[in-house]
């Protein structure tokens, strides 16, 4: 379930799970879901023709990395060289 009391500030790239569902948050914004990672891909850019890679119904796979790749990642990311890699099921 959802927190009882949501938190005043969750950062960006959050991902959280409230009931079934899982979110990522695109921005720093307040939140009641349970916090269960960061992720340091930007999951929404309004400068894109397409402001968000994943479509309703897709299927996201989180994958654990270590510190110096999840700082490696936000690095590439930071220089909008990072490409997400995605297959069709």
């Amino acid at each position: 379930p959802r927190r009882a009391n949501p938190r005043v500030r969750v950062t960006k790239g959050s991902v959280g799970i409230g009931g079934e569902q899982t979110g990522i948050y695109p921005q720093d914004s307040s939140g009641g879901w349970n916090i269960i990672g960061k992720s340091p891909i930007d999951f929404f850019d309004v400068s894109k023709v397409s402001p968000c890679f994943a479509k309703p119904g897709d299927r996201i796979q989180f994958v654990p990395v270590g510190l110096e790749t999840y700082s490696n990642i936000e690095v590439e990311v930071n220089y909008v060289v990072y490409e997400l890699k995605s297959s069709s099921v």
